[in-house]
Parts: structure tokens; sequence; C-alpha cells
């Protein structure tokens, strides 16, 4: 997803799109755990025996889940004006490398 974030932001705000992608994937989650699991009075950290603790938890996912469904099929792929061959570009830069060299002469000579 990081990844898709960051093809898909343009490209003056590819920052702020991780900063904001890492604050939504890791920063929201801990504190909505951190919520949940003191509503049910959890015995520690990694052990909740209440089974509503596990209901909520699982309607919370279901609803995340209904929410990207949604915007996923709203979304609309961005389509780059320039496509980006790699392949191309160190081809060119090897041949301009080349040419300068033939110009100019080896540096062993």
């Amino acid at each position: 997803s990081l990844e898709f974030t960051v093809a898909q932001s343009p490209v003056h705000m590819r920052g702020v799109m991780v900063g904001l992608w890492y604050v939504a994937s890791c920063g929201i989650s801990f504190l909505i755990n951190i919520f949940v699991k003191f509503l049910f009075n959890c015995e520690s950290q990694y052990i909740c025996t209440s089974f509503y603790y596990y209901i909520t938890k699982s309607v919370l996912v279901l609803i995340i889940l209904i929410v990207f469904v949604i915007l996923a099929k709203r979304y609309k792929h961005r389509v780059r004006e320039n496509e980006v061959n790699i392949v191309q570009i160190v081809d060119d830069h090897y041949q301009r490398y080349m040419n300068l060299r033939q110009q100019f002469g080896s540096d062993t000579d």
C-alpha cells in the first residue's frame, strides 16, 4: 500500500502522503487498539478474555472493510502523462557517455 501511495500521489506531495500513510496505518490503529482494550478492562497488553472485546474488534474490521470496498470501487486510477522507460534512460545515458569518450579521447591514452 505504501508503493501505491507513492505511485499515485503528485510528485511534490509524496513526502506528505507517506507521512499521512504512516500515521493512518500505525498511529490510528494503535490508538483504537488501546481505546478498545481500556474499554473492556483487558488484563494486559496482549491478553483479553472478554467476548465483547473480540466482537467489537470484528465489527471494527468489518466497517473498515466496507469503507475500503466502497472507496476502491469509486477510485479512478491516475494515469501519468509521460511513461518512464528506465531501459531507454540508461541506454541514452550510456550512449551519451560513449559519444563524449570518443569525442575527447580515452582517459588512459
